[in-house]
Parts: C-alpha cells; sequence; structure tokens
C-alpha cells in the first residue's frame, strides 16, 4: 500500500490525473478490511475513483469460494452491481457492502477540496465553461438545461443523460460537440 501511495504522489507531481480503482467485499473481507480500504482511497486522493463489490461469475476461483462458503443466495448474472452487492462476505451482508460503497462514495465525491478542483477541471475551455454554468445554475433542471443548449426535445434530452457515456474534456478539442447529441 505505502509503495502505491508514492506511486500516486510522483503521478500527481507529473500533472497527470490519477484514476483510482478499488474493489471490496471478496468472500474473506471483514469490517476492517472495508474500512482499511476507504482509508487508502482517501489517502491516495484520486482524480476519479470507482468503487466495486466483487461478483463471483460462474466458473471463476471466487465463485468457488463463494459457493462453498454459502454466500451464493441469488444468481449472480443479470444483476446490476452497481445498485447492489450480489453477495456478502462471510462477515458482511449485501446490504452493508452495498450501504458502506455509497457512504463512502457519497463522503469522496462531497469533499470541498474534491469539489472544487473539479469545478476548476470544468472551466477549462468555454465549451466545458457552458456546460458547468448551465448544470449550477439549477441543478434539478438538468435535462432542460441540455435540450435547450443543444436544441434537443426534452425526450432526446432524457435519453442522452440516461444513455450516454460521452464525457466532456475527453475528446481532442476538448469538449462535446452539438453532433454529439444525435
Amino acid at each position: 500500500v505505502e509503495e502505491k501511495l508514492k506511486e500516486a504522489d510522483i503521478v500527481k507531481k507529473a500533472g497527470i490525473k490519477v484514476y483510482g480503482y478499488f474493489l471490496v467485499g471478496v468472500t474473506w473481507e471483514t469490517q476492517q478490511h472495508v474500512d482499511e480500504t476507504e482509508k487508502h482511497i482517501f489517502e491516495i486522493n484520486s482524480d476519479f475513483i470507482e468503487l466495486h463489490i466483487a461478483v463471483p461469475y460462474y466458473g471463476t476461483e471466487l465463485y468457488d469460494i463463494a459457493k462453498k462458503e454459502g454466500l451464493l443466495k441469488v444468481p449472480v448474472v443479470g444483476q446490476n452491481y452497481f445498485e447492489e452487492a450480489t453477495t456478502g462476505t462471510k462477515f458482511l451482508t449485501p446490504k452493508q457492502l452495498t450501504s458502506w460503497r455509497r457512504k463512502v462514495l457519497f463522503k469522496y465525491h462531497s469533499r470541498p477540496n474534491f469539489i472544487f478542483d473539479k469545478f476548476k477541471d470544468s472551466f477549462t475551455n468555454r465549451k466545458n465553461t457552458l456546460a458547468t454554468i448551465y448544470i449550477v445554475r439549477d441543478p434539478r433542471n438538468l435535462i432542460k438545461s441540455i435540450s435547450n443548449h443543444f436544441n434537443k426535445s426534452i425526450e432526446d434530452s432524457k435519453d442522452f443523460i440516461l444513455t450516454s457515456r460521452i464525457i466532456a474534456g475527453t475528446k481532442k478539442d476538448g469538449g462535446m460537440k452539438k453532433d454529439d447529441l444525435k
């Protein structure tokens, strides 16, 4: 873990964004294990995090272990593991893991420094600035803002929000184009 903290620090000092991908919920993990993971998530202080709960897919060693331990209560195929844990551990229920994940994600993303950094990154070019202003002005009205900004129907804007994986600032010119909504 200490080595990973040093690596993250070196990468940040070089001006490169750090993306943290974390996995919890392996069959033997206890509350102490997931709490240590939480501590490391905040120590690394990534620019972006994904926090996954292990899924014991059929044919994997993890599946065999979970089956042997009696942790497979429902089939994992077809489950949306981003919403709910499919299995627990010997020491934590699926509900406890899901609750822990939500708590950590909220705590991480609601830190003032994290929010400030995201806003700072959003104002790097005109296109990002316009999108950020639309969202900040009335975040409850995001669908209408996208509809107005891109001259699309409310239904098309709603579909875009629910299905798009486009992230502003990833294209060569630094942002989304109106044609991206077509």
